[in-house]
């Protein structure tokens, strides 16, 4: 609203001003690039700094395009399904509305776009654990209790636990988004004068559905490989406890989480909300 209110001349100047802003951290980014480049070529002769660079840039691609069609793609779904008539909406978000205007849409797609960036570039610290599980090999040397071999545990288990908080912590973002986004499109309401639109309902019933999903993989695949690692994150074996208390829990742990999401692709369905409330 406050944009709308200026003139074309003003719109022009903030225009400018972020795209001075972007294009000062693409410049600070390529000297930073090119500087560890000229560096490792002075103190070395192996091919660390492309080699660095390739993981982190298969990273920082990876994060992007999951983020983006994760958070981005619910974002387009808000969108789509918002509805534009705020008059039916309740006071509180009339009141939000009025003060933002298109800048509604704005919000949820620079949210979208400056999370996938952000993400996207932490994602590139975890290039060493990349590295590793991309060149993993067997060590041919079983770990008691476990049946794994111990190379997925010295290998593997650091990208996939990595991995595996990268994508629940996403969709948890995600659903927040997504609440906000139809709570102020109207779709999303408390019983009342106005039922909750089905289509709003579904999609957020898939993205607990996913969430639910990826939870219970990783009970069963990484949790599982971590009784072998002890609290500093060292290797060590899994123990008495481990083996017969904590592994069987992460099994009945699994299946919980699996029937949490099947009871929220059924609520989404039919709006019964009592099977959900039992399992969550």
């Amino acid at each position: 609203a406050w944009l709308e209110r200026r003139t074309s001349r003003q719109r022009l100047i903030v225009g400018a001003v972020i795209g001075i802003y972007v294009l000062w951290r693409i410049l600070r980014s390529l000297s930073q690039l090119i500087l560890d480049r000229w560096w490792y070529d002075t103190v070395t002769d192996a091919h660390v700094w492309s080699t660095r660079f390739s993981a982190q840039a298969q990273l920082f691609i990876g994060a992007a395009l999951i983020t983006g069609l994760v958070l981005g793609g619910s974002v387009f779904v808000v969108l789509r399904l918002g509805d534009h008539n705020t008059e039916r909406l309740h006071p509180f978000w009339q009141r939000y509305h009025h003060r933002m205007g298109p800048g509604h849409r704005w919000l949820l797609v620079g949210v979208a776009v400056f999370f996938t960036y952000r993400i996207a570039t932490a994602a590139t610290s975890h290039w060493q654990e990349w590295l590793l599980y991309r060149n993993a090999v067997d060590l041919n040397q079983t770990v008691p209790g476990l049946g794994t071999d111990l190379g997925e545990h010295l290998f593997l288990l650091p990208f996939m636990a990595v991995t595996s908080s990268f994508i629940r912590q996403l969709l948890m973002f995600t659903i927040g988004v997504s609440i906000f986004g139809h709570l102020a499109s109207g779709l999303l309401r408390w019983p009342g004068k106005r039922r909750t639109s089905h289509l709003a309902l579904s999609h957020l019933a898939a993205l607990v559905a996913a969430f639910t999903a990826a939870q219970a993989l990783h009970y069963v695949v990484v949790k599982r490989l971590m009784l072998g690692t002890n609290r500093v994150g060292a290797f060590d074996g899994p123990g008495f406890t481990e083996l017969n208390v904590t592994k069987p829990v992460l099994y009945v742990a699994a299946v919980a989480a699996l029937a949490t999401g099947f009871s929220a692709v059924h609520f989404g369905r039919t709006h019964s909300w009592k099977p959900f409330a039992v399992c969550g």
